[in-house]
């Protein structure tokens, strides 16, 4: 079975769910905080920090931002206290922490990603070489030589009827990409120049079209946006939910699959369940066989728990958004053959990340220790910026 996607409100919140194994894939929702990311200023450089390699800019009255600078790019190697110049924010500002930001612009699609710098067209490593053949002399045909474009693997779900989608989103990213480029030199400091195109859009940019099944949502507006940017094959299995008795919330227990995610005992269908305890500095999950009542011995009653719980951490992972170092007390078993099932389970599903995730070592105590890359804030930052915190917790 594939990917449901779930589009609807929750608390007030409009919410975008995906949905996989009847286990909550990925939740993002439509707060002002989620909409910083992708924002195009133009900035002051403040302060160029040679030890650090980066300079501070004040992208908005008041706010800065800091800038990682690598002399190897020609386009950043002038910068100067003093200059203005084009910022993108990569990461939002967090409690005590600047927005991250960059000088390389880039304007994202459901397809493709423009950047303001020259460097050709490059291909997702998913995309087989029989494909690239044949959409290379189409993007070629739209693309600009002054920019770059990154062709993104869900053109694999575009069949041939579909490949207008491909060079319609191409010509509109090169004049948005344009566009900036103008205004980066023509705008006043501090001006606003970019903003992503919408919670949808960026939302849907996330997810692998080739494993979607369906998609709900209970706007008719969305449901019509969604039939002119989708695939045949995608733009057909839209279904538009208009019954006012009953929300789609609801009907798909949203509120309790988030609850299940962030909370600090998670259960396992075995009755087995694990404890996510985390800090500053690391994430610590605990393995626990529980409630688990089958007669079989205890050795292999934890090796079947140690798992289930390797096929689903990886999940917590990825849906919570928790990145650095975890560490995993899996239940001790008899022997290493056993150890490696489990972590092969492991290493496959973390594998499947959209993030960078790995296995790097297991101790000399037994402990698991793994890798993941940070891309977004925690799922629980999310939900306190939508004032849902509370309400999903309780």
């Amino acid at each position: 079975m594939g990917e449901q996607i779930v589009i609807t409100e929750i608390g007030g919140t409009r919410g975008f769910f995906v949905i996989k194994d009847n286990l909550l894939k990925i939740a993002d929702f439509c707060t002002p905080q989620s909409l910083i990311p992708g924002k195009i200023y133009v900035g002051h450089v403040s302060n160029v920090a040679a030890n650090l390699n980066a300079a501070f800019v004040e992208y908005e009255k008041g706010k800065k931002g800091f800038l990682p600078l690598d002399k190897k790019r020609d386009h950043i190697e002038g910068i100067k206290n003093g200059n203005t110049i084009p910022v993108q924010i990569k990461a939002a500002p967090l409690k005590t922490k600047d927005a991250v930001l960059s000088s390389e612009l880039s304007v994202p699609g459901l397809y493709c990603v423009v950047t303001n710098t020259p460097g050709g067209i490059h291909f997702s490593k998913k995309i087989t070489t029989s494909q690239k053949e044949v959409l290379r002399p189409l993007v070629t045909a739209s693309a600009s030589p002054s920019f770059s474009y990154i062709i993104r693997s869900n053109v694999m779900a575009l069949t041939e009827k579909d490949l207008p989608l491909l060079s319609e989103e191409i010509k509109s990213l090169t004049d948005r990409m344009q566009e900036i480029v103008l205004k980066s030199t023509t705008r006043t400091c501090f001006s606003c120049i970019y903003e992503k195109s919408g919670f949808l859009t960026d939302s849907l940019s996330k997810t692998d079209f080739l494993q979607i099944d369906e998609i709900v949502t209970d706007s008719e507006e969305e449901y019509h946006d969604l039939q002119l940017v989708l695939p045949d094959r995608l733009s057909k299995a839209v279904r538009l939910y208009s019954d006012t008795k009953i929300s789609l919330a609801l009907i798909y227990e949203i509120k309790a699959r988030l609850h299940q995610m962030i909370s600090k005992k998670v259960w396992l269908k075995s009755g087995g369940y694990l404890i996510v305890e985390m800090t500053e500095a690391l994430t610590v999950i605990d393995v626990n066989s529980g409630k688990n009542e089958k007669k079989i011995s205890k050795a292999a009653l934890a090796l079947e728990t140690n798992i289930e719980a390797a096929e689903m951490i990886p999940y917590l992972l990825s849906v919570n958004n928790i990145s650095g170092i975890v560490i995993v007390d899996f239940i001790n078993v008899r022997s290493k053959d056993e150890e490696e099932q489990f972590v092969k389970h492991l290493k496959k599903r973390l594998s499947e990340d959209p993030c960078k995730a790995d296995v790097v070592d297991i101790t000399a105590l037994g402990l698991v220790e793994i890798t993941r890359q940070k891309k977004d804030v925690l799922l629980s930052a999310k939900l306190k910026e939508a004032s849902l915190y509370e309400i999903i917790a309780h």
